[in-house]
């Protein structure tokens, strides 16, 4: 309220030292993890899936590759709907392609449902990802709070830190 001597809340929550940027953090490296762990699940599966689909050793490894290459492409398309749709929008788009891609992957019959299933959890991944770090260098470029070293490290490692001048 101008004039009358209060603040508002948003004011005061503004003043004070966020320390949701320590949170913001630790769940976007959380959530790397987790996308980084999904890429790499199909290593485990693949002595499984070769012998289940009597495909040779080349057919099988294509299912990690379809997913990561897929994952990396599909990051252009989620840097343009994070644009356009915002970021929360998106990333519940891409976690919801991912799930239905990993939960598809259990009802297929034969190895080409299994790269259609690679290609939709990649694409969710991928735009997961992007979302992901937009948010991360959007919260880290407006809070000048996220300051204290080890946490400027984490920062760092994930590529979005930007210098205030």
């Amino acid at each position: 309220m101008v004039g009358s001597g209060k603040t508002s809340v948003a004011a005061r929550v503004q003043d004070q030292p966020s320390r949701w940027g320590i949170v913001v953090v630790v769940a976007a490296h959380m959530s790397l993890a987790l996308i980084a762990f999904c890429q790499s699940s199909g290593s485990v599966f693949y002595l499984s899936w070769r012998s289940e689909f009597d495909t040779n050793a080349k057919e099988t490894a294509a299912i990690s590759s379809i997913m990561t290459c897929v994952c990396s492409f599909s990051m252009f398309v989620g840097g343009v709907m994070t644009q356009r749709c915002g970021c929360k929008l998106v990333g519940i788009i891409g976690g919801v392609l991912t799930t239905l891609g990993m939960l598809d992957s259990v009802w297929v019959q034969n190895i080409s449902q299994l790269y259609l299933t690679a290609v939709v959890t990649g694409v969710g991944l991928g735009i997961w990802l992007r979302t992901l770090r937009w948010s991360l260098s959007l919260y880290t470029s407006r809070m000048d709070t996220l300051q204290p070293t080890p946490w400027r490290a984490l920062v760092v490692v994930q590529g979005k830190w930007q210098r205030r001048h």
